[in-house]
């Protein structure tokens, strides 16, 4: 009773909080950034700089002012230690993979330990935190990383043996390690302290996807596991339970998503609370959150938050005749949203332990 209380509360939020955003302060605002890596492993950032995820050793906003663009923005300084061969950002934080030395590198917020340093200390917002002296994230002894990608609040990387360790902030067991506390954000909790997630036994990890508050891996099968905030559906699993918060949700207890008969991964995308894949037939299927009709379905109904609404129940998504799908990407209308969401899903889950 109380879960259909909230689903329907959550509703009527989405229908009235233009109201409530017109009259909320800026720090309630979109996380404007743009990032790109050029051909020459040059990085370049700019847009919003509250948190110093720009990387320029200030809080300046850049883009917003004459002479900030084009030949006069400049690189981001990340010290010697290779070309950087990735990116991936998030909100407010951002992580750069390097080669050929398999290092990773992160700046801009951290106030759940997101960036991996062992504190919660912001770096790229005061002079002398970049270059040389940003220090590489420890994963542990040896690990080569291979694979960096960071959500709203947590960061995973895959290692070049396929294993997979995340950090930073884990109310709904979205780093996968069966309870609910952050990591990276105190001492003894990176490098070797930070254990492997189980994913399940002979699993293969292809492909890492993180969302806002879940994380997804593709397997060497081309199957599908997510874990991590699970309330609208968007996990896929026909229930609005979260998995990787308690004991016995991750490896083997942790299933394949049921996406149909015969259906491939072969690309995913998520944020905050939808998920759409495509497959290797290059047709696309959502789940998930759908108030607006994000998943495409010509409703308003979200999918994969009750039984019979996946696998061969959940329809391919219909963009025309004889079109093929390469490529997806999810976004979002607001940042308040999901901090009103955030809100009432950890209310929701205290009162559904409460009156259990």
């Amino acid at each position: 009773m109380y879960a259909i209380f909230l689903r329907i509360l959550l509703g009527a939020l989405f229908l009235y909080l233009p109201i409530f955003v017109e009259s909320c302060s800026s720090d309630f605002g979109l996380r404007d950034s743009v990032c790109v890596l050029f051909s020459n492993s040059d990085p370049k950032c700019w847009g919003r700089n509250d948190k110093g995820q720009l990387g320029y050793e200030s809080t300046n906003h850049v883009g917003d002012d004459v002479y900030e663009l084009g030949i006069y923005l400049p690189t981001i300084d990340l010290g010697g230690v290779g070309t950087v061969s990735r990116l991936s950002s998030r909100y407010d934080h951002t992580c750069a993979l390097f080669s050929p030395s398999f290092l990773i590198k992160c700046w801009g917020d951290n106030q759940y330990g997101q960036l991996g340093y062992g504190d919660t200390n912001e770096r790229g917002d005061d002079p002398g935190e970049m270059g040389d002296y940003l220090k590489e994230v420890s994963l542990g002894s040896g690990t080569e990383v291979s694979q960096i990608k960071v959500g709203t609040g947590h960061s995973c990387s895959k290692s070049s043996f396929g294993f997979l360790k995340c950090w930073g902030l884990n109310p709904d067991g979205q780093l996968g390690y069966e309870d609910s506390s952050s990591r990276g954000d105190g001492a003894n909790q990176m490098g070797d302290y930070l254990e492997v997630v189980n994913v399940g036994s002979g699993v293969v990890i292809q492909d890492l996807f993180l969302g806002g508050f879940q994380t997804c891996i593709t397997t060497s099968t081309l199957n599908l596991k997510c874990f991590g905030l699970g309330f609208f559906g968007n996990l896929g699993y026909g229930d609005i339970e979260s998995r990787g918060d308690e004991s016995l949700e991750m490896g083997d207890y942790l299933p394949y998503i049921n996406l149909g008969l015969g259906v491939e991964v072969t690309k995913l995308a998520n944020f905050q609370s939808s998920t759409c894949i495509i497959s290797s037939q290059l047709f696309l299927k959502c789940f998930g959150l759908n108030p607006l009709g994000q998943l495409g379905y010509g409703d308003g109904s979200d999918r994969g938050d009750d039984p019979g609404e996946m696998g061969e129940y959940l329809p391919i998504v219909l963009l025309g005749v004889g079109r093929t799908v390469l490529d997806v990407a999810l976004g979002n209308s607001h940042t308040v949203f999901f901090l009103f969401i955030f809100f009432f899903i950890n209310f929701s889950q205290v009162l559904s332990k409460a009156f259990k």
